[in-house]
């Protein structure tokens, strides 16, 4: 910019500084101020300040007196102060007014504040206290970051810090301190006042040493993380006049052992009593209907679903995963989905039991329930998504309904005691590792309008013996039966037109396998470690052989290859020198 510009646009900003009645700052005392002329006020404003500063309520410049009642934003910003006290007759904290002031460890605001702006107290390391006012209505985000020097915060008025509007979790210095004392005694019993219709978002967030707390009739809502890592909160009666309850609200209470549902609500919002470790006993209304995402992850005491109401109709992600001592689970029966993860790593889980409105389950569903031996799949499920039962490492059996199309991707992987699966002829596709990993699987009947397994998708099917592949596959995808030690017999039919890498590899027991005519290629490793295989057929329709197709095949002794065959891998030419 040219420096006639600058100029220009300098003098158009006093110019108009000067109409409303703010002039340039002004140094009183050795404190920086801006002067609104008009109402006779002033704002601490940025300057150099060290040591102790205490800004008086009022000052006299050129024979004026201004109330002093704000703090301007960056006030004090990366200043060496150590301790501050305001007047009561400041009213406002402007944004980073005392960011990045490390040296700061006392600050008295007076009794007058309403407002703190963003990040006002931002990285103030040495900051050892907190004193709200009963004034205090809104403390803007990131406000106390890093000022992880907190040990206390002080307040005079359970209901005024009830009302305070904090806009994150970082806004309340109660996060980094978690030592809340009123009129100065460590809080542990709170009776939260009859006036007091709403609690705010993050109030007690983190409150290290409450243990009970009363909420009055006519309370409407409770705010998101208002009651979050409570650590020794015992109990919660929701009152019926409560309406909402925002998400996170009792998060991480690990000594909440009861809860009481308010009548007013109709769902339990996300997370709401997460890793409540403790929770055990829960009364829910029948005015119920949703229960969200995570609502009871990680509640170790609940053994059963006994608690829910009839009127549930949704259950959310999540919602009882890593409950470590949950043993049965009956579906509420208005309830027609269960959503992903719902049950994942329920390790007591031994008994479930899914209503005839089920229509689908979705990843993951129930997933590492290494407790559940046998689940009953009702004639309405038609629906199953990837990795619904897998790791279910106790499961021995499973009959899946008919209108299933898919065992899709993982859905019994690693169900290593699975021994029987019935599937029913409307699967037309096993999709990749579906069965992998199922080591006691011994027999599978697949049905006849099968067209597609995915790769691996019987991989490490240990004991295994034989396998028919219906008429309408065509195509044997990489890693079908690897590993399938104890594989005795297969049958490829006359339709296959190609065989994936390592589709036959490590099937130790295999002593005889024929190549239907037609297949051009056989892969890398299509039958390595075939320990046991003795004889192979290859057909003249073959051109060429994969790299390792036939590495490691021990009792393999002569192979005869079709007279067209244009190349074959270095591997199996120093096997079979002569070919």
């Amino acid at each position: 910019m040219r420096p006639q510009s600058k100029h220009i646009l300098l003098t158009a900003a006093f110019l108009l500084l000067s109409a409303i009645g703010i002039r340039a700052a002004v140094t009183v005392d050795g404190i920086s101020y801006n002067l609104n002329s008009t109402d006779k006020t002033a704002a601490v404003a940025p300057a150099t300040y060290t040591g102790e500063v205490t800004v008086p309520p009022t000052i006299v410049y050129s024979g004026t007196e201004y109330t002093v009642t704000s703090v301007a934003e960056k006030a004090f910003d990366s200043s060496s102060v150590k301790t501050v006290k305001l007047p009561d007759t400041v009213t406002a904290i402007g944004e980073s007014a005392f960011a990045n002031c490390q040296s700061l460890e006392s600050i008295d605001i007076g009794n007058s504040v309403e407002t703190i702006g963003q990040t006002a107290f931002f990285y103030c390391k040495s900051l050892k206290s907190f004193t709200v006012p009963p004034t205090l209505r809104s403390i803007d985000g990131m406000s106390f970051y890093e000022c992880n020097g907190l040990t206390r915060v002080d307040i005079s008025d359970i209901g005024a810090w009830c009302r305070i509007e904090f806009k994150d979790n970082q806004a309340n210095p109660l996060l980094k301190a978690r030592y809340l004392y009123l009129n100065g005694e460590l809080v542990t019993d709170v009776v939260v006042p009859d006036d007091v219709k709403a609690i705010g978002d993050y109030v007690f967030n983190n409150c290290a040493t409450l243990e009970t707390i009363k909420l009055p009739q006519g309370l409407e809502s409770i705010g998101n993380f208002s009651f979050q890592t409570c650590v020794k909160l015992k109990a919660i009666d929701i009152p019926n006049s409560v309406t909402t309850v925002g998400r996170n609200a009792f998060l991480n209470c690990m000594s909440l052992e009861s809860a009481k549902i308010s009548t007013g609500m109709t769902e339990l919002p996300l997370n709401m009593f997460n890793t409540c470790l403790k929770l055990a006993d829960i009364e829910i209304p029948d005015n119920i209907t949703a229960i969200g995402e995570n609502v009871f992850f990680a509640c170790d005491k609940i053994e059963n679903l006994d608690f829910l109401p009839s009127s549930i109709e949704t259950i959310g992600s999540s919602a009882f995963r890593s409950c470590y001592g949950l043993k049965s689970a009956v579906i509420p029966k208005r309830v027609t989905f269960i959503e992903h993860n719902t049950f994942t790593d329920c390790k007591v889980l031994e008994k479930v039991v899914l209503h005839d409105r089920i229509t689908g389950i979705d990843m993951q569903g129930f997933s590492e329930c290494v407790s559940l031996t046998d689940i009953e799949l009702p004639a309405s499920l038609t629906y199953i998504n990837m990795g619904a039962f897998m790791a279910c490492s106790s499961l021995t059996s499973v009959k899946i309904p008919y209108g299933n199309s898919i065992v899709a991707y993982k859905t019994f992987y690693g169900c290593t005691s699975l021994k029987e699966v019935d599937l029913p002829v409307s699967v037309g596709v096993i999709d990749l590792l579906a069965f992998g990993g199922c080591k006691s699987l011994e027999k599978i009947k697949l049905p006849a309008m099968l067209t597609e397994m995915g790769d691996s998708a019987f991989v490490d099917c240990s004991k295994l013996e034989s396998f028919s592949i219906p008429d309408k596959v065509k195509n044997l995808r990489n890693g079908l039966l690897k590993n399938c030690k104890s594989l005795k017999t297969l049958q490829l039919p006359s339709q296959i037109e190609e065989i994936g890498n390592e589709a036959f590899a490590g099937c130790e027991s295999l002593t005889r396998l024929e190549f239907p005519e037609g297949i051009g290629c056989l892969s890398n490793g299509v039958v390595a470690g075939c320990t046991s295989l003795e004889e192979v057929i290859i057909p003249e329709s073959v051109e060429s052989i994969g790299n390792n197709a036939f590495m490691n095949c021990r009792a393999l002794r002569e192979i005869i290859l079709p007279e067209q065959l244009t190349a074959a891998a270095p591997s199996l030419r120093s096997l079979y020198p002569t070919m």
